[in-house]
């Protein structure tokens, strides 16, 4: 018979472990050194996720900044796990966050570009007076059919009762030969609802004003022809042309061979109390 071989034992972590274990429970603190003395022999990266316990490994046993984002799992982490504030712009991915992702009125104008904004991107009939700066519209930003209701609004929309509307018109002639008539018109800002007579002029007891403080009764017009100042000609005729609620014509006629003549008029009109 030949020589007989003898099979050793072969030794695995497991074995290695179950040793440990057992020279920790009879040594007490004698074992444990000499168990750590034993981990230092074990060779690099021989330890597997195998034969780590689930749940044993804690904080102080990971090194600082060793852990990357292949280490964690996606969808894992939650607000709580990222400190206040440390997040900027170049974590967030370009066109990642939708509007359903920030918090209700959390956008104001200092976050929105200048110019960026247009009509789309208000919702109709959101805008009111208060948004509108004063004097920001023009009449040339309305729309043709609101422009229309606008001047409809101004026929309509009456004086109000006791208000006192004064107003200037001029007109100048060359009357060195023959002389024609010439209409000087005057408009209300808004329709007169009562207009008892033809507009009237100084000498009408309707009439108490002057060219430089014009007045007129409820319900009359009155006029008021500046005179000759001596530095030029304010010479010739007024007479009532038309009128209406919206306004009046008075029909000035210069003195021949006067040369060039100047009709400046003021002129009020009051609308009766209610």
């Amino acid at each position: 018979m030949g020589a007989m071989r003898l099979r050793l034992p072969r030794f695995s972590y497991a074995n290695v472990a179950a040793t440990l274990a057992l020279l920790i429970a009879v040594a007490g603190t004698g074992g444990g050194q000499a168990v750590a003395a034993v981990v230092k022999k074990l060779a690099p990266n021989s330890v597997t996720s195998k034969t780590i316990k689930n749940r044993s490994i804690i904080a102080a046993d990971v090194a600082t900044g060793s852990i990357g984002g292949n280490e964690i799992k996606n969808g894992s982490l939650g607000g709580v796990d990222v400190a206040d504030g440390s997040l900027g712009g170049q974590d967030i991915a370009g066109a990642s966050v939708a509007g359903s992702r920030l918090v209700p009125n959390s956008v104001d104008s200092s976050r929105i570009a200048n110019q960026s904004l247009t009509s789309v991107d208000i919702a109709d009939g959101t805008i009111s007076n208060a948004d509108v700066g004063n004097g920001a519209l023009g009449f040339e930003k309305l729309s043709n059919d609101a422009k229309t209701q606008l001047s409809q609004v101004w026929a309509d929309r009456p004086i109000n009762a006791g208000s006192v509307l004064t107003g200037y018109g001029a007109t100048a002639y060359n009357a060195s030969g023959a002389t024609d008539a010439r209409g000087v018109s005057f408009s209300f800002p808004a329709a007169a609802q009562t207009i008892r007579s033809a507009p009237v002029t100084t000498g009408d007891s309707h009439c108490t004003g002057s060219y430089v403080s014009p007045q007129a009764a409820a319900g009359y017009i009155c006029y008021y022809l500046k005179a000759d100042d001596g530095g030029a000609n304010h010479v010739g005729t007024l007479e009532p042309l038309s009128y209406g609620p919206h306004g009046f014509v008075l029909k000035y006629t210069p003195v021949a061979g006067a040369g060039w003549t100047f009709a400046e008029i003021t002129w009020a009109y009051t609308a009766p109390a209610a």
